[in-house]
């Protein structure tokens, strides 16, 4: 595709013919104004491959110059220039990203440590891989716990305020543990109470300090403990204790002097006569003390001052999920628990609490039959009054087990009532 009888210098350069459409007089015409541009670029060409080595041919058809390289005609040093200039820009962008992600890092770290504690602080709620805990977990639990003993933590509550302790029990279901711990972290009333620091020193913080009790040794229960153990104490000022309790072994194996069928016909009465007895000794470790002597202080963040002799104990399990006023209601009648003898407990659940059925937020009963489900019990109940010691719950807690059952009977509550509300709570 060449017109080697064309006299321009444009077509003796070699390359394909871009006029073959054209007649030639046109042909011709196009080219006497191209050679003019040509040869004046030519001379600039000549000069350029002296400095550069690079020969640039000019195209005088679309303006550019086009770029033509044979064998070795750019220079090593010209190709090692341009390849050192490469890298340096590729290492200035890396040193340019580290710079900005240290900077984003050490803001988010100020912001942490340094927040101002009387405006609104966001918390995070904690969060669990679907609850399968591994090695790596637990070193970052240990982590965060020497980073909140470097960092500025909220003043723990002074012990005169937690002698209203709040009973959390709990077995193998950590996914419903987690969710009744968050309800009572949301709804805990020393969120105000830190909110104000100094003002409310002396207000008593029912529900604090938080024991949760365990039966048995389930991991994922510990892992949902430790966690938010943590953040009660390090967001809250409140401290959280956790205790183990060990099922006995004749609820759990089969004693030689009972037949097989006998006790595999009694397997369904077994779940609650563990839950009995393990109500009955974690209340007990409560109105003793012994929850706060054995405790181990390494478990916590920091060093906690051993609250008060607990005067009443609010009873959860780990299904319950409480209301944003269920503190504000046990804490207005724990006053009358203590000072009115024909009370027998204070429950937050009405059982014909439905919709179509109740009205009054601030209505307050009083009823012979114990609802259970959130309620809170005053020691003299537990131990029995000075003058008839025997008629405490403690003297022969639930022998049968079914706990809530045996409360119910004339015989145990002897006459007292128990206060609920019209809306449960």
């Amino acid at each position: 595709a060449k017109v080697p009888s064309c006299p321009c210098l444009w077509c003796h350069t070699g390359f394909p013919h871009k006029h073959l459409s054209l007649s030639r007089e046109q042909h011709l015409h196009r080219h006497r104004i191209g050679n003019r541009q040509y040869l004046s670029s030519f001379i600039s060409m000549i000069r350029r491959r002296e400095s550069t080595g690079i020969m640039y041919l000019p195209s005088v058809g679309n303006g550019l110059d086009r770029r033509r390289r044979s064998g070795s005609h750019v220079p090593s040093n010209i190709s090692n220039h341009q390849s050192s200039v490469f890298i340096f820009r590729l290492v200035m962008i890396t040193i340019i990203f580290l710079c900005l992600l240290w900077f984003y890092s050490i803001i988010q770290l100020a912001k942490t440590i340094g927040g101002n504690r009387g405006g609104s602080v966001v918390v995070t709620r904690p969060q669990f891989d679907n609850l399968r805990i591994s090695r790596t977990w637990w070193i970052r639990e240990r982590i965060k716990k020497i980073q909140t003993r470097l960092q500025h933590a909220t003043p723990l509550l002074d012990p005169s305020q937690m002698d209203s302790p709040l009973l959390i029990i709990t077995c193998e279901r950590a996914e419903y543990l987690e969710r009744t711990l968050w309800k009572v972290f949301e709804c805990h009333p020393a969120q105000h109470l830190q909110m104000t620091p100094g003002k409310f020193r002396d207000e008593r913080a029912i529900g604090s300090p938080i024991i949760v009790s365990q039966d048995g040794g389930n991991q994922e229960v510990e892992a949902v403990i430790e966690a938010y153990r943590t953040l009660f104490e390090k967001e809250l000022g409140v401290p959280l204790y956790r205790m183990g309790h060990i099922p006995p072994k004749s609820l759990l194996e089969k004693p030689e002097d009972i037949d097989q069928w006998e006790w595999e016909d009694h397997a369904w009465e077994r779940p609650y006569k563990l839950l009995a007895v393990h109500y009955g000794w974690a209340i007990e470790q409560i109105f003793s003390g012994e929850v706060y002597t054995n405790d181990n202080q390494m478990d916590h963040n920091r060093k906690i001052p051993q609250p008060p002799m607990a005067k009443r104990v609010i009873i959860l399990e780990e299904d319950i999920e409480i209301a944003r006023d269920f503190f504000s209601y046990m804490n207005a009648t724990a006053d009358l628990l203590d000072t009115d003898s024909t009370l027998f407990a204070v429950s937050a659940f009405n059982d014909n609490g439905k919709e179509q059925l109740v009205a009054d937020p601030t209505r307050l009963l009083r009823s012979d039959f114990f609802p259970g489900l959130g309620w809170m019990m005053s020691r003299h109940v537990w131990d029995g009054p000075l003058h008839h010691p025997h008629a405490g719950l403690k003297r022969e807690w639930a022998p049968g087990g079914f706990w809530d059952d045996w409360i119910r009977e004339p015989n145990i509550r002897r006459g007292r009532q128990v206060i609920r509300p019209e809306i449960s709570r």
